[in-house]
Parts: C-alpha cells; sequence; structure tokens
C-alpha cells in the first residue's frame, strides 16, 4: 500500500486552521486597575461604596458590581479575560461594528462612580470616570476619583 504525503500534509494543514480558528484562547481586555477613593479635600475615604459597571459592545458581555473602599481607601477592580476562538474574535467585533448603525456603539466602555446611600458620599457627573476605548485608548485609566459628602441626601 502506498501513501500520498501531500495529501496527509493537507490534511494535517485543514486540522491546523480548524484548530486555530475554533479552540478559545484568553485575551486580557481590562487590566487590573487600582483606584484611590478621596473627598474633595484629597483625604482617603475609607469604606465608602464604589459602583463599577463595563460594557463590551465587542463581545455581547457586561458586568456590574458594587466594591468598598479597603483602610488605604482603594478598590482594587480584577482584570478582565476574554476566553474566545478565532471566528469569534473576527465575527463578534465585525457585527458590533455593522450594529453602530442601530446602537451606536462598539468597544471597551467603563463607567466607575462613589454612589453611598450610608455614608452619604457621592461622585458629581464631572467627578465620575467615564472610559471608552474607541475615544480614550491612549489615556490610561485615572488612579483617583472624588467623592463628595452630600449635607442634603436625596436618594
Amino acid at each position: 500500500m502506498r501513501v500520498n504525503l501531500s495529501r496527509i500534509k493537507w490534511r494535517q494543514y485543514l486540522l491546523l486552521v480548524g484548530v486555530l480558528i475554533f479552540i478559545p484562547f484568553p485575551t486580557i481586555r481590562t487590566a487590573e486597575w487600582r483606584l484611590s477613593i478621596v473627598d474633595e479635600n484629597g483625604n482617603l475615604l475609607r469604606g465608602v461604596n464604589v459602583e463599577y459597571q463595563w460594557i463590551d459592545y465587542d463581545y455581547f458581555q457586561e458586568g456590574f458590581e458594587t466594591l468598598r473602599s479597603n483602610d488605604d481607601g482603594e478598590i482594587l477592580i480584577a482584570s478582565r479575560t476574554l476566553w474566545g476562538n478565532l471566528a469569534s474574535r473576527v465575527a463578534f467585533p465585525a457585527f458590533a461594528r455593522m450594529s453602530t448603525l442601530v446602537h451606536g456603539s462598539d468597544g471597551l466602555s467603563i463607567f466607575v462612580r462613589v454612589y453611598d446611600t450610608e455614608l452619604k458620599y457621592v461622585s458629581e457627573s464631572g467627578d465620575q470616570i467615564h472610559w471608552y476605548s474607541n475615544w480614550d485608548s491612549e489615556k490610561e485609566l485615572p488612579s483617583v476619583i472624588v467623592g463628595r459628602r452630600q449635607a442634603n441626601w436625596y436618594p
């Protein structure tokens, strides 16, 4: 029996391409982020709630969490790892770009604010962090957010 080596190589290449297209691999979508929480005078705020929301329009994922600042007045936002195969890495962003005609967004959006009803601290609109990968990709994420004490609280 004679074996056709060119046919075996062709099948090996086809198998390799199939593996590369459909096997998922990780990519860090957002890196770990340390954020200091301060009041309007620059004093660290300990034990205040901070709301963190992220939306990944390219891969149709989102999350929301409330974190409490530690004794150093900081929160640590964990990195977000995206698992996806090559096919999804091409198809999903392409679909997101096409869908901007309908809902107007693609890329990654991050929103952070101090919002603590118990301690009465809140980030006013100028103090909140809005970071959008398509506009802000050259800028680093901020390292400080301001929470202002509210004398009259109307939640």
